[in-house]
């Protein structure tokens, strides 16, 4: 019986360490987890993504078609110049 008994002792000894242990990991974890990000705020950051990027798309084509615009001009002016002194040349 004082044989069980010392069994006893020691199998709540060691549930009393590993659960010493389990405490102090669950504390690092709940003090990790304050500075997790939630689901929601992860979809608001998605959304405002998303809007930056449409807003980029739209200025690169504004810049892209007032570039494609200003060579088209560029061209037809250079054009303009080569056939004058062709020309004035002939």
């Amino acid at each position: 019986m004082a044989e069980e008994i010392a069994h006893l002792e020691q199998g709540i000894a060691e549930i009393k360490k590993e659960l010493s242990g389990i405490r102090e990991d669950l504390a690092i974890l709940k003090t990790k987890s304050e500075t997790y990000a939630t689901k929601t705020e992860l979809q608001d950051v998605r959304l405002e993504i998303e809007k930056v990027r449409g807003e980029l798309k739209s200025e690169i084509e504004k810049s892209s078609k007032g570039v494609i615009m200003w060579l088209s001009g560029l061209i037809i002016g250079a054009t303009g110049v080569i056939l004058a002194m062709i020309r004035i040349f002939n």
